[in-house]
């Protein structure tokens, strides 16, 4: 429909539609006019188009332009109460029910292709997609939260007595390709997509960064014909957390900042671990209707775990994935945790 939102009758390109919110995505050519359509994104009014025609006027040529807000579902009514105000399951719920709507064209034909119709119904997509979530339920259920820190990491976070977010301590851990200058603003802007979180705001209600294993050692996919692991990357200590952090913690199948990172709208959307939705799994590479385990959903990557809020009371169990120094393990003792070291040929093998 044509907006008739006063200014945005006639809107500006560029800058003006950046300072109301809006993202620019593209453009796309008009095929019935001389023209084309500038693609903007916005949070809350959804996908806006600004078409701009060539039209012949008082004997020249001039543009006209035109807003159109092309909303795929014209009776959404978005949650646009302060993120603030809200609580974790309410703040990433309303978000989550947003996305889902405008999950971006890729995210739409992957779906589509795991049809048997070349030309599906929305029926026959609702289908596949319940017997996905259906079936990642039943591996999320199964599998357990870890995360993974370098050894040098440990002391202070048994000393501070939580993890801190990298909004508080600015510091950046391994497995990173660029510099926190770079990655924490790209990081933000996921979370807000993702999380409902306002950028620049809540530092202490960003979540930590984690996965889901069903192996005993915290073992994550193995990168390309058993070649290592992915969450190797981020250290070789594992922290497995008690059951009780599940209430607390979301999933998508894949990297969420690979994944969200240069588009506004989602590729994925996070799931709470007893609620999962399909639209959760979009990252997964190869068939997830075939796995039988958490660790099949990738061939090189992890399932990611979003935790809101690690405290040292939450860690069950630490494994050691290299020698540690028998000290350690006496003091996790002292803190009523599980610490145990395994052998490189353990790690190699299965569960």
């Amino acid at each position: 429909m044509v907006s008739d939102f006063g200014d945005f009758d006639r809107p500006k390109p560029g800058k003006d539609l950046e300072k109301a919110g809006f993202t620019y995505t593209g453009y796309r050519d008009l095929e019935d006019e001389d023209g084309r359509a500038m693609l903007y994104q916005h949070p809350h009014l959804g996908k806006l188009e600004i078409h701009q025609g060539s039209l012949q006027d008082y004997g020249g040529e001039r543009w006209e332009r035109k807003a159109v807000i092309t909303n795929p579902a014209p009776n959404f009514k978005p949650d646009l109460r302060d993120p603030n105000t809200l609580s974790l399951r309410e703040r990433i719920e309303s978000r989550q029910d947003y996305y889902s709507h405008f999950l971006d064209t890729e995210a739409q034909l992957r779906w589509k292709n795991q049809t048997d119709d070349e030309n599906p119904s929305k029926e026959q997509v609702d289908r596949v997609k319940q017997e996905v979530a259906t079936k990642i339920q039943s591996l999320v259920d199964t599998a357990d939260v870890w995360i993974r820190i370098p050894p040098t990491k440990l002391a202070g976070i048994l000393k501070e007595g939580k993890f801190k977010t990298l909004a508080e301590s600015q510091k950046m851990g391994p497995g990173k390709a660029v510099g926190i200058a770079k990655y924490l603003p790209a990081r933000d802007e996921a979370e807000e997509k993702l999380f409902n979180l306002p950028l620049g705001e809540m530092d202490e209600e960003r979540p930590i960064y984690g996965y889901l294993s069903d192996h005993s050692d915290g073992h994550g996919p193995a990168f390309y014909e058993g070649k290592g692991q992915a969450v190797d990357l981020y250290g070789t200590v594992a922290i497995k957390l008690k059951p009780s952090v599940r209430s607390k913690t979301t999933m998508v199948v894949g990297d969420s900042l690979d994944l969200n990172a240069g588009s506004f709208g989602a590729r994925v959307v996070p799931s709470f671990l007893d609620s999962i939705k399909a639209e959760s799994t979009l990252g997964r590479s190869g068939d997830q209707l075939d796995a039988t385990s958490i660790l099949d959903l990738t061939r090189s990557g992890y399932t990611e775990a979003q935790i809101h809020g690690v405290n040292v009371d939450d860690f069950d169990e630490i494994v050691f994935h290299e020698p540690v120094n028998p000290a350690v393990i006496k003091r996790l003792e002292k803190l009523g945790i599980t610490g145990r070291e395994i052998e490189r040929d353990q790690i190699e093998g299965k569960k």
